[in-house]
């Protein structure tokens, strides 16, 4: 089934790398397994990210213990012109080049420009790499190579039949991609809670003043019949248009309207199933509860049910929920093209609703539907 969430998995396997150059050999140190690398901050020209390399010793099927990096700790690393404090980086290993022996053979490092932007792909053999020790377990990669052979060696280029998905650059897209969601996630929650902050304060405040004017009405009222007229000024006070801004309904219509402020409705006739994939799915009170992983469509080619991934965070925890294609209302951003799907259900009928299951779903059932 189609997903729109993104896995990055790192490489687990540890590889047995040849000795970056001979005056290195001797400074290679084990890491037990359960402990953790120190986290090691740039230095000289470097950016902020770790620029360290971490050997530890890992157990394989060979009887014997083997030493050795990650390639996912490999590349993304930066590459520095010498082992002087204050450095310059020449760049980053956006990819490795495995030979058929397991060796590396080469690195494929993206050099010059600033933030990515500009810089060229160059294969660089991984003899013309050192290692620096700078703690314990902990190295930072060095190399004799100028800045002059990388501005003038020919540009990497990828394989056709290699998927650029598979590319570092790709990778990174995808992260930044799940952060800027949460984000947004987080910042609509933060704005949601200070407008429902603001109007509660609004509505305590006018009923205070309502209370405070009918109280001043009610002492200056004569005394009619005993209290009576006291006793109706008092009554009016707690009256419920008193209150009547914190009605349920009030803030309904509220939410509906900053939800509705920047988007617009789309006959659903007129979209492809597909558009849908994606698309963030919100309850009846204008809670965000999922996102369309997939659709339904029965015989006539209509869709049938939107396959929901409700609950969970960034993919963790969720489930699959069908629901009836009759309960939603499909929306489009007014300056943009995002999709968003409305359901006259609520969050907690769809956190009890049962996990779509293809195999017993197959028609015979109508999805989740409003009670």
């Amino acid at each position: 089934m189609l997903r729109k969430i993104l896995t990055t998995t790192a490489l687990v396997t540890a590889l047995t790398v040849p000795a970056f150059a001979a005056d290195n050999a001797a400074t290679t140190k084990t890491m037990d397994e359960t402990t953790q690398a120190p986290a090691a901050q740039a230095t000289g020209s470097a950016q902020e990210k770790d620029p360290s390399l971490y050997m530890f010793e890992v157990h394989t099927l060979a009887e014997d213990a083997t030493q050795g990096y990650l390639a996912s700790n490999l590349i993304g690393k930066y590459v520095y012109a010498s082992e002087a404090e204050d450095a310059d980086s020449l760049g980053d290993i956006n990819d490795i080049v495995i030979g058929q022996d397991g060796t590396i053979q080469a690195v494929i490092l993206g050099a010059g420009g600033f933030l990515g932007v500009g810089e060229k792909d160059v294969a660089l053999d991984f003899d013309r790499l050192a290692m620096q020790e700078t703690g314990d377990s902990e190295f930072r990669i060095v190399s004799d190579v100028t800045k002059a052979e990388l501005e003038g060696a020919a540009e990497y280029e990828r394989p056709d039949y290699v998927p650029e998905w598979m590319s570092l650059a790709a990778i990174n897209d995808g992260i930044d991609n799940v952060t800027t969601s949460a984000s947004k996630a987080y910042d609509d929650a933060t704005k949601s809670t200070e407008e429902a902050y603001d109007s509660a304060a609004a509505s305590i405040e006018q009923t205070g003043d309502n209370v405070e004017q009918k109280t001043d009405e009610m002492a200056a009222a004569p005394v009619v019949d005993g209290d009576v007229q006291a006793d109706e000024v008092r009554e009016e006070a707690m009256a419920p248009e008193a209150t009547d801004e914190l009605n349920p309904a009030n803030d309904q219509a509220s939410a509906e309207a900053n939800w509705m402020e920047d988007k617009v409705a789309v006959e659903s006739g007129t979209l492809e199933a597909d558009e849908l994939i994606g698309a963030s799915v919100y309850d009846v009170a204008y809670n965000s509860v999922g996102e369309v992983g997939d659709v339904l469509l029965n015989a006539d080619g209509q869709i049938e049910a939107a396959i929901v991934d409700a609950g969970g965070f960034l993919g963790l925890g969720e489930k699959e929920v069908a629901i009836d294609f009759s309960e939603v209302r499909i929306y489009r951003e007014k300056d943009g093209d995002d999709l968003y799907v409305k359901t006259s259900i609520t969050e907690e009928a769809l956190d009890n609703a049962p996990e779509y299951d293809e195999d017993t779903y197959s028609g015979s059932a109508t999805g989740v539907k409003a009670q």
